[in-house]
């Protein structure tokens, strides 16, 4: 009996490890990674625009990215809805594609961001 319950106790133990941080990985076509605290946020719902990254630039400017595509498991994974609305504010790691994407903003109908490749997301 004694030798079942260490088993268990060391398997449940094996089982209590830190969950890895989901990455995704970069891509070598799109150039330099870049790392900036920023907020996530999805506000579609309340006549703001769907899911974007904020990053401040300075003290009165904000530029605003479109996530890819491919980085949207990964982001959905760490926002957390209240009332149809999200925000995290995080330190993200990630790399611009050069890219134009279409976001929902309001009854404005879309308008075009640039996108990025969010490679990591810790939340601040």
């Amino acid at each position: 009996m004694k030798k079942a319950l260490v088993f268990f106790l060391l398997i449940g133990l094996g089982a209590c490890s830190e969950s890895s941080q989901l990455a995704v990985q970069p891509d070598p076509l799109l150039g330099p990674v870049q790392e900036a605290d920023g907020t996530l946020s999805d506000q579609a719902a309340v006549d703001g625009c769907g899911l974007l990254l904020s990053i401040k630039r300075n003290a009165s400017t904000t530029d605003q990215y479109a996530v890819s595509d491919s980085s949207l498991a990964l982001v959905k994974q760490y926002l957390v809805y209240s009332y149809a609305v999200a925000k995290l504010d995080a330190t993200v790691r990630f790399q611009p594609t050069g890219r134009k994407k279409e976001v929902l903003c309001g009854f404005a109908g879309f308008k075009p961001f640039d996108e990025v490749l969010i490679l990591s997301i810790k939340p601040r």
